[in-house]
């Protein structure tokens, strides 16, 4: 039992390493045009 809990573990770490990486290649090809996204969205919330 505790094997298959490490192994789905292990599985989970490598689809979020491979997610960050792929986004953090398409941040670095798109530049700093990419970046603008987090600037927006606190304006898109008015108070």
């Amino acid at each position: 039992m505790t094997s298959y809990i490490v192994v789905f573990g292990l599985i989970v770490v490598v689809v979020l390493v491979v997610v960050l990486v792929a986004l953090g290649l398409r941040a670095s090809r798109a530049g700093r045009d990419d970046d603008d996204w987090m600037d927006d969205e606190p304006q898109q919330q008015p108070r």
